[in-house]
């Protein structure tokens, strides 16, 4: 269900982002979630995004599990990064 995927994408990555002190910058954040959310319903399986996605999320949720800001930041920057490439070539 392509739907829920894109939901717990967008709750994943609040979840995340939550302690950022800039109210302002995460409500931009979020909105630009729900704008990418109704995208990857429709657009997920033929780019090919999910099962890779799931991997840089099960990442992400170790290095934060482990309170290592810098690997999490990295492993956050790189996740964000490819989804800008395969979205941009799809």
């Amino acid at each position: 269900d392509y739907a829920e995927i894109g939901r717990l994408n967008r709750l994943f990555h609040m979840t995340l982002y939550r302690k950022a002190p800039n109210r302002r910058l995460l409500s931009l954040v979020e909105g630009g979630l729900w704008e990418e959310e109704r995208f990857l319903r429709f657009n997920l399986e033929a780019m090919g995004l999910g099962k890779l996605s799931q991997e840089d999320h099960r990442d992400l949720l170790r290095a934060a599990q482990a309170r290592d800001i810098a690997l999490t930041v990295t492993k956050l920057q790189n996740h964000l990064n490819r989804g800008v490439e395969v979205i941009t070539r799809y």
